[in-house]
């Protein structure tokens, strides 16, 4: 479309100089017709010569409006208002590339920075898991080693208890023993005072002297005791 009316207005424009040429000849001739009509006998005084040429140049000067030039005219200004319309569209096409090249730019930076941020977030966390594991390895390790340790102490002190219990009891017959052994004998005492006061003085030493063996024989089952119980003692130790 654009080049159609190019190319008819350089023809227009070809053509121009030749009509306005052949117009201003026209106006010309037709001029000197109607000055050699009306011209008295004394127009041709200096004067007279002065005016015509005068009025001559000045029609001359004017540019001679065609239709045809008109229509150039307007070709050529529509040619232009579209040459117009057309940058004022190449530069808002170019302006809408801009953007949307800056919010894809903008897009992918953001991205990016999120894929660092997730990237770090995950190396921190393994860090953190490769730093506790040693931790919670020695954390179990330390108390496996507690729980042995309290596992030992508590059969130590089983087996400390285990053979107490037997010489309790026999500490505790034996305390019977020796019990019963004193309640025997001052009931003998006794026995052998009130006999005393019957039977008189001889029958008093009599049974004194038998006391006083029952008391050694007493003794001697006393150490024997003990030495049974210092040899069981020493044994178990």
């Amino acid at each position: 479309m654009h080049q159609h009316e190019q190319q008819q207005y350089q023809h227009q424009q070809q053509q121009y100089p030749q009509q306005q040429q052949q117009h201003q000849q026209q106006q010309h001739q037709q001029q000197q017709q109607q000055q050699q009509q009306q011209q008295p006998m004394c127009a041709n005084t200096p004067r007279h010569m002065q005016r015509q040429r005068q009025s001559q140049a000045k029609q001359t000067a004017r540019p001679c409006t065609t239709p045809a030039a008109a229509a150039a005219a307007a070709a050529v200004a529509a040619a232009a208002a579209s040459a117009v319309a057309a940058a004022v569209a190449v530069a808002a096409s170019a302006v809408a590339v801009a953007a949307a090249a800056a919010a894809v730019a903008v897009a992918v930076a953001a991205a990016a920075a999120a894929v660092a941020v997730a990237v770090a977030a995950a190396a921190a966390a393994a860090a953190a898991v490769v730093v506790a594991a040693p931790v919670a390895v020695a954390a179990a390790a330390a108390a496996a080693v507690a729980a042995a340790a309290a596992a030992a102490a508590e059969a130590a002190a089983a087996a400390a208890a285990v053979p107490t219990a037997p010489f309790q009891q026999q500490q505790q017959q034996q305390q019977q023993q020796q019990q019963q052994q004193q309640q025997q004998q001052e009931e003998e005492k006794s026995s052998s005072i009130k006999h005393k006061t019957k039977t008189g003085k001889a029958a008093a030493n009599r049974r004194q002297a038998a006391a006083g063996d029952d008391g050694a024989s007493h003794q001697q089952q006393q150490q024997q005791q003990q030495q049974q119980q210092q040899q069981q003692e020493h044994q178990q130790r």
